[in-house]
């Protein structure tokens, strides 16, 4: 028996666990509250019993609502989390000298490695310190680029598009070690797809958005709003996220995949600045950032270093829009028991030991990257890390 642990106080999350269990004729003993133990129908018995998945696991789910901090977490237990919550509780253990639970993550700027074909924009990530110095937006990126923290969400700076003014009025509290990922608008874009990443491997996918008004990028149907998705395209968006792992170091990530039709993908101009530096430590006034702010954007082209892309013939053009951790990404309506086992496989494999010689390693054994072990942004950490620290 597998027992995951699902911290988040928002309900529908546990609900849409539920929705698993009762969409793929598999059952589970219950998600919070107890279970009627009562009855001996053979249905009745396996949910009592655990969710058994047509590929043999058995799962159990505790759901949890972060109120206060878990204090029974087993060390192998997989973990479903909000990342505030997860910083939250690591501040918790850490003032009680426990070990903080180590999860994987993309690691800090890993889009820097990947090619102009699958990025489809002008991207650099660097610090708040040097956007904080910049007279005007880089080359390449558009009078209002996108604008988001690198790693995790803020209230106060949501992924928007921005002007220089807006940018820097809206960075000014910010630390100034934080980093931001600024990209130029892609037009066209009709769609966005999750696709759950496992080892590198695409084990499930659906449609998340549909973009209202293509050239805008504003104006969004998502999935629990009833948009309807071009299906026909999930190979091309799970070949790109598969590409996009392979070469940007991901494990165990959900991608975000945009797509533009092909009618209209010969006007995408990519590129990406290779040359800003994927730690936001080093991008300082005089670094990189600051010498893109003022040289022809032609220097920064993008330069694929691997196979160009494979989209066949009147396919659109796809894009690697961002990626994130697996365990803490929504869990969407995937259309099979396969997908639906392998998100939860993934969210398993994303929870990392530590040894005592400070390596890390997933439960299986194999190795993980230091690299990819969650470590929260500044900005996240600053807002979060006293949440529990009243609770002793």
């Amino acid at each position: 028996m597998v027992t995951m642990r699902i911290i988040c106080p928002i309900f529908w999350v546990q609900n849409a666990f539920q929705t698993y269990v009762d969409k793929s004729h598999i059952h589970a003993p219950h998600i919070g509250g107890p279970s009627d133990d009562s009855s001996d129908d053979p249905s009745d018995k396996a949910r009592r019993e655990g969710l058994v998945t047509p590929l043999g696991k058995t799962w159990d789910f505790n759901h949890d609502n972060g109120l206060a901090p878990s204090r029974d977490l087993d060390d192998g237990d997989p973990v479903w989390i909000t990342p505030n919550l997860l910083i939250a509780l690591n501040a918790f253990r850490a003032a009680g000298n426990e070990e903080p639970i180590a999860l994987e993550a993309p690691s800090n700027g890993w889009m820097g490695r990947l090619p102009a074909d699958l990025l489809g924009r002008a991207s650099m990530t660097t610090s708040v310190a040097d956007i904080l110095t910049w007279t005007h937006i880089p080359a390449g990126l558009g009078a209002e680029p996108w604008s988001q923290l690198d790693q995790g969400r803020v209230p106060e700076f949501r992924a928007a598009r921005r002007d220089l003014a807006t940018l820097r009025h809206d960075l000014a509290g910010a630390p100034a070690d934080s980093a931001i990922t600024v990209s130029a608008h892609i037009p066209g874009i009709i769609e966005e797809w999750c696709v759950i990443v496992h080892d590198g491997e695409a084990v499930a996918s659906c449609g998340y958005c549909v973009h209202l008004d293509a050239d805008d990028g504003h104006g969004i149907a998502t999935i629990f709003d009833g948009a309807t998705f071009h299906e026909e395209y999930k190979g091309l968006v799970e070949r790109t996220a598969e590409r996009a792992a392979r070469l940007g170091g991901l494990g165990n990530a959900s991608v975000i995949v945009g797509f533009v039709p092909a009618a209209a993908k010969n006007e995408c101009t990519p590129r990406h600045s290779h040359g800003i530096s994927a730690s936001p430590t080093n991008a300082t006034a005089n670094g990189p950032a600051a010498k893109l702010a003022n040289e022809p954007a032609s220097e920064f082209a993008g330069k694929a270093t691997d196979r160009p892309s494979d989209n066949r013939a009147g396919e659109p053009a796809a894009y690697v829009i961002e990626a994130d951790p697996v365990w803490c990404t929504t869990p969407y309506p995937f259309d099979s028991d396969a997908e639906i086992q392998g998100f939860l496989e993934a969210i398993a494999d994303s929870r990392l030991a530590r040894d005592a010689d400070g390596t890390y390693r997933h439960p299986d054994g194999r190795p993980a990257a230091a690299a990819n072990v969650y470590s929260p942004d500044p900005w996240m950490l600053r807002l979060n890390h006293r949440r529990y620290l009243g609770f002793r």
